[in-house]
């Protein structure tokens, strides 16, 4: 298995999930992982971070999926978003 240097954008509000995606999913390949509850969060954490890959949750607290994806192609950023 080699070690990966992709970093990950993860937003969820639900931990269990996260932990399951985080813990099982990416870390073993190597994926830096960022995760965040809100879209708000998610908007600031894209723009410092510049992630490869935005991994966000369609029922969030303050924006909905959509609506995050629609946030962030405002901002000029163009990471390929997965709507979970």
């Amino acid at each position: 298995m080699s070690v990966s240097l992709e970093r990950i954008l993860l937003v969820t509000s639900d931990h269990d999930i996260s932990n399951i995606i985080i813990r099982q999913s990416l870390m073993p390949f190597g994926y830096q992982v960022n995760h965040v509850e809100r879209s708000s969060e998610a908007i600031r954490a894209a723009i410092q971070n510049d992630p490869d890959l935005i991994i966000a949750d369609l029922n969030l607290p303050d924006l909905s999926g959509k609506d995050l994806l629609v946030a962030l192609s405002s901002r000029g950023i163009e990471t390929p978003l997965i709507v979970l």
